[in-house]
C-alpha cells in the first residue's frame, strides 16, 4: 500500500512539472495549473462515483479495473468484503449448529432481555413452560410462569441457586429453574424436569421414615429388657459385660433412629416453621444444664450471648440445632478444653455460634461435614456415640429458617460452627 502511495505522489509531482512546463511555454502558468487541478479532481470524483456505485450494488462480484492508487483501494475493499462474507458464513453455520443443539436439548432454554421479555426459546420450552416462540416473542416471561416464588426470584436478582417450581403446563411436573446473566442485560433461563428425581428422593425419605418408625418399637423393647437384665442380681457375672455392651449399642440405635426421624421430618416439611421470639441466652443456659446433668466429665461450657436481641425461630428446631452443635463440640474437645456459645445480631442478620478449642478438622473434610453419616474421624465419632447425622440436621433446620451453616476449622486450632440467620 505504501508503494502505491509513493507511485501516486511521483505521478502527481511529474504531472505538476509537466503542467509548469506547458504553462511556461504558453505563458499561462496559473491557467494551466488550474486546468490540471480540475482534471485531477474530476478523475478522483469519477473514481469516487464508481466506488459508491460498486459498494451499493450487492450483485457486483468484482471491483472495477482502475489504475493507480484507486485500484489498490478497490482491491483492499474487495478483500475485506471477501473476508466478511467468509466470516458471515462461519457465523451462520455456528448459528445453525447452535439452534440445532438447543432444539435437541431436553431442557427448556429461554433468552430474556433486561426487562425479562422473551427474545428466543427452544422447542422444549413449549413442553415444560407452555411457550410458543412465534406467538410469545417480546412478552414478559412472568406472564407465563405466574408462580409467586418465580416472580420473587426474578426481582431478587440473586441467581446463585436454582429455584424449584411446578410447571405452568402441569402441577405434576417439577422444574428446576436457573437464570444465567450474560452480555449487556441479557439472561439465559434454563428449566429442567426433575420430577422423577424428586419422586425418587421422596421415596427414599418415606422409606427412611417408615423403617425408622418400624425399628423404634423393637429397639425400645430390647432396651427395656436389657436395662432390667443389667439390674437383675440373678444374672451371672460373666454376662454383665455383654449385657452392658448390648445396652450401650441399643441406646446408640435409639439415638440413630431418633435422628433419622428428625432429619426425615425436616426434609419432608413443606410449610414454614412456626416461629416464636426466643431468648437465645436462656436457651443456651438450658442446653448447658442438660449436658451437665448427664455428665460433668466434659469440657467447660461458657456463654456469651446478647439478651437484648431475640431470635424469631422455631423453638424446638433451635434447641435441636444447639444440642447437636454442642454435642458435636463435646465429642472432639478434651475435658480440659472450653466450648463457647455465642449469639449476636446486627443489621445484616443474627449469628449463633459454637466455638471449641479441640482437635480441629482438616480443610479437606469441611465441605462434606453436613452430609449424612460423613465423619472426618470415623473411629473417634463412633467411639463417642455420634450418629453422623447431627450436622445434617443442623443444615436442614437452618435451610428451613432461610439461613445457613458456616464452618471454619484447622487441625489443632479448634472449630467454629456459625449459624447465620437472615435479618428478618
Amino acid at each position: 500500500m505504501m508503494g502505491g502511495w509513493s507511485a501516486a505522489l511521483r505521478r502527481l509531482l511529474l504531472g505538476s512539472v509537466i503542467l509548469l512546463g506547458i504553462g511556461f511555454w504558453t505563458g499561462q502558468i496559473l491557467l494551466t495549473l488550474l486546468l490540471g487541478a480540475l482534471a485531477y479532481l474530476a478523475w478522483n470524483l469519477v473514481n469516487l462515483f464508481r466506488l459508491e456505485s460498486w459498494i451499493s450494488d450487492p450483485a457486483a462480484p468484482n471491483p472495477p479495473d482502475v489504475p493507480g492508487i484507486w485500484g489498490q483501494v478497490f482491491y483492499r475493499i474487495a478483500d475485506i468484503q471477501r473476508k466478511n462474507r467468509k466470516q458471515k458464513k462461519r457465523m451462520a453455520k455456528l448459528l445453525v449448529e447452535f439452534r440445532k443443539s438447543t432444539e435437541a436439548m431436553p431442557d427448556a432454554a429461554v433468552v430474556l432481555d433486561k426487562l425479562n421479555h422473551i427474545s428466543w426459546s427452544n422447542p422444549a420450552s413449549h413442553n415444560l413452560l407452555g411457550l410458543d416462540f412465534d406467538r410469545d416473542r417480546g412478552l414478559r416471561i412472568d406472564n407465563f410462569v405466574r408462580t409467586p416464588a418465580f416472580r420473587s426470584y426474578l426481582k431478587s436478582m440473586d441467581f446463585k441457586s436454582p429455584l424449584l417450581i411446578a410447571s405452568p403446563v402441569s402441577d405434576e411436573i417439577l422444574l428446576s429453574v436457573r437464570i444465567v446473566p450474560y452480555g449487556k442485560g441479557q439472561r439465559l433461563m434454563l428449566a429442567r424436569d426433575i420430577t422423577e428425581r424428586a419422586q425418587l428422593e421422596r421415596m427414599r425419605r418415606d422409606f427412611v421414615a417408615n423403617a425408622s418408625h418400624e425399628l423404634r418399637t423393637p429397639i425400645t423393647v430390647l432396651s427395656g429388657y436389657l436395662e432390667s437384665m443389667q439390674d437383675d442380681p440373678e444374672i451371672v457375672a460373666r454376662w454383665q459385660i455383654p449385657v452392658e455392651e448390648m445396652r450401650r449399642q441399643t441406646e446408640r440405635m435409639e439415638r440413630l433412629v431418633t435422628d433419622l426421624l428428625e432429619l426425615s421430618r425436616l426434609e419432608s416439611a413443606t410449610h414454614a416453621p412456626e416461629s416464636q421470639r426466643v431468648d437465645v441466652r436462656e436457651l443456651f443456659e438450658s442446653v448447658k444444664a442438660d449436658f451437665e446433668s448427664k455428665s460433668r466429665q466434659h469440657a467447660s461450657i461458657a456463654i456469651n450471648a446478647d439478651s437484648d436481641n431475640l431470635l424469631v425461630a422455631d423453638p424446638a428446631a433451635l434447641r435441636s440445632i444447639c444440642q447437636n452443635l454442642v454435642s458435636n463440640a463435646l465429642r472432639f474437645t478434651p475435658a480440659s478444653g472450653l466450648i463457647e456459645l455465642g449469639w449476636r445480631a446486627d443489621g445484616e442478620g443474627g449469628y449463633l455460634s459454637v466455638k471449641d478449642n479441640g482437635s480441629g478438622i482438616e480443610a479437606v473434610h469441611l465441605p462434606r461435614l453436613t452430609e449424612r453419616f460423613y465423619r472426618a474421624d470415623a473411629g473417634r465419632s463412633s467411639e463417642h456415640g455420634g450418629t453422623g447425622l447431627g450436622l445434617a440436621i443442623v443444615k436442614h433446620a437452618m435451610e428451613r429458617h432461610g439461613g445457613r451453616l458456616e464452618i471454619s476449622s484447622e487441625p489443632g486450632g479448634g472449630s467454629l460452627f456459625c449459624c447465620v440467620f437472615p435479618a428478618e
